[in-house]
């Protein structure tokens, strides 16, 4: 295949960025899907499907939503899921392109038709079903709620699709024992909701590949009802559900916000259930791996801090249950069998003292990057038999202080914490980050490195370029002493600009994925490259739509710069 691309390559990098499922599917096993929302229909080069998963860390689930859906505490970290699993769609994409194969990448969640359209004659129709396509490629099967099962972790995943016009080896489809047998727990749950489950409910019939699934045909307006708009679950709730019985209900009560999905939380596969009611009112998750087989504790102690510096942390710190309890935050408050915590930090570049206008954009930047971190070192736990919770609510601070990282220029440091099962050996020195050397630079060594770290376009311009630019920010306007100009481009999927809203999909949503994901991306870009800057000594500060020549969009992830945002510069530093 054209530039070495084959479906293990594909999932090695998918795995490498932090996927923990990954399953290709042929087109072929889409042919019963409506044309609109099909493979082909977005992409008619389309030869095969990837879908990308990644892991509720399980305590996430069986501690939030209590004591009330609106309660999601720790279930926050989905919102982090799903930007992972965009970050991950958009460079297998890239991957692929460069290549020579076609690429789409489908958004993961919230870009949907809310009406019917054409050929389409559901609402909350997404341009391409994440579910049927992890069906599709082996993934599991659809329970009764409309979830997808896995095997490996039931419903507790959240999954992505990229389609290409690679030809990869495909899995086959899940043959093995039924991971849904009608227990009805879901059906339970959702009578603490919307009751989606219960009323106003058909049977859904769809054929994917060779096999045949039912499922809750389910009405999504009452589906909807907290999840997405944010209304009280306590409220009466009608007996039919229609966008304007939604509206009205806002307009009369107002927003109490969203809900955690009990549908999710009450479901685990028969081979997956453990009862512990002390522990949750839920199914756990059983693991495969026992504890204390394997790996030591010293050598999983070291592996997670190892695995921390390799996503990207600048500190890593340990705390063991005696310390944590000393300092007021015993790790069993928030996780029921939490032993120790780990905390990870990630210090903001230099430049931001000077400037503090960007910090809130910086702290965002580096927060999701945290974020990612602290899915990864989860998964790892719990590959490994111990329970891990991100988000769980312990103060960072605190817990930054009994690991040992708070001492000295903490001002600059921002922390997340990850409280475990697994008893690891605490940190014994004081956090400490490497000193920073001013080192000599070659334009040549700051564009490799961009381009290492996955930027398209990388051009240098000299401050005096931007003297005769009326209107604009003067580059030493925004940091004193700056002398240099660095540009860093990122090129869209092709595809998502070819095929927008062309037939027969007239798809906007991957159009506007990428509008938003581009943005990330060199979001994420700018932050390692000011990283490697400030390493060696150099002074330095970005945000989005630094020179302020641009005006914003909305996208389905908020406000940003549009495309025209710092074009001055790109063409100051010789992209065009």
């Amino acid at each position: 295949m054209p530039g070495g691309i084959t479906a293990n390559s594909v999932k090695a990098l998918a795995f490498s960025l932090g996927a923990d499922l990954v399953g290709i599917a042929p087109v072929e096993r889409f042919e019963e899907a409506p044309i609109m929302i099909s493979p082909k229909g977005h992409l008619p080069s389309a030869k095969s499907v990837i879908v990308v998963a990644v892991h509720h860390p399980d305590a996430s689930i069986e501690l939030g939503g209590e004591p009330s859906p609106h309660d999601v505490g720790p279930y926050n970290i989905q919102g982090a899921m799903n930007t992972k699993l965009d970050f991950i769609s958009f460079r297998i994409a890239r991957y692929l392109e460069e290549g020579g194969y076609d690429a789409l990448p489908i958004p993961v969640t919230n870009v949907w038709r809310y009406r019917p359209y054409k050929d389409i004659s559901t609402s909350f129709t997404a341009d391409l079903s994440q579910r049927h396509a992890a069906v599709a490629a082996g993934l599991g099967e659809l329970g009764w709620s409309g979830l997808l099962l896995t095997p490996e972790f039931g419903p507790r995943q959240r999954i992505t699709s990229v389609i290409t016009s690679a030809p990869l080896e495909p899995d086959p489809m899940y043959q093995g024992p039924p991971l849904c047998d009608r227990c009805g727990r879901c059906i339970e749950g959702c009578h603490e909701c919307a009751d989606a489950l219960s009323k106003e409910v058909s049977v859904n019939v769809v054929k994917i590949g060779e096999r045949v699934f039912e499922y809750a045909g389910i009405n999504k307006w009452r589906c909807s009802w907290s999840e997405h708009f944010g209304l009280d679950v306590d409220l009466p709730i009608p007996e039919v559900v229609t966008e304007e019985v939604i509206l009205s209900a806002r307009a009369e009560h107002g927003v109490r916000g969203g809900v955690m999905g009990y549908c999710l939380r009450f479901c685990m596969p028969p081979h997956l259930r453990v009862e512990d009611p002390g522990y949750t009112r839920v199914w756990r998750r059983k693991r495969p791996f026992v504890q204390g087989e394997g790996a030591s504790m010293r050598d999983l102690t070291e592996r997670v801090k190892a695995l921390s510096v390799e996503k990207g942390a600048d500190l890593v710190g340990i705390a063991s249950e005696e310390m944590l309890d000393k300092h007021g935050i015993p790790p069993k408050r928030y996780l029921p069998d939490g032993k120790s915590a780990i905390v990870v930090g990630m210090e903001y570049p230099s430049g931001y003292d000077e400037n503090p206008s960007g910090l809130g954009y910086i702290k965002g930047v580096i927060n999701t990057k945290l974020s990612f971190i602290s899915l990864d070192i989860s998964s790892y736990l719990e590959r490994h038999g111990y329970s891990a919770l991100p988000m769980s609510g312990m103060p960072d601070d605190r817990a930054a202080a009994a690991a040992g990282l708070a001492e000295g220029g903490e001002d600059r440091r921002l922390f997340t914490t990850i409280v475990t099962s697994a008893p690891l050996f605490a940190t014994e020195r004081k956090g400490v980050l490497p000193l920073r050397r001013r080192v000599p630079l070659t334009s040549e060594r700051v564009k490799e490195i961009a381009r290492e770290l996955g930027a398209d376009l990388v051009g240098i311009a000299s401050t005096d370029r931007f003297e005769e630019i009326r209107g604009l920010k003067r580059p030493q306007e925004i940091l004193t002493g700056c002398r240099s100009v660095i540009v860093i481009g990122v090129h869209y999927p092709d595809a998502s600009i070819e095929r927008a809203t062309e037939p027969p999909a007239e798809a906007v949503g991957p159009y506007a994925y990428t509008q938003y994901e581009t943005t990330w991306q060199l979001d994420y870009l700018a932050l390692e490259l000011m990283r490697y800057l400030d390493s060696h000594g150099h002074s330095c500060f970005t945000a989005r739509n630094l020179f302020g020549d641009s005006t914003t969009v909305i996208t389905p992830r908020g406000e940003m710069p549009d495309a025209a945002a710092d074009r001055f510069a790109a063409v100051a530093a010789g992209l065009g």
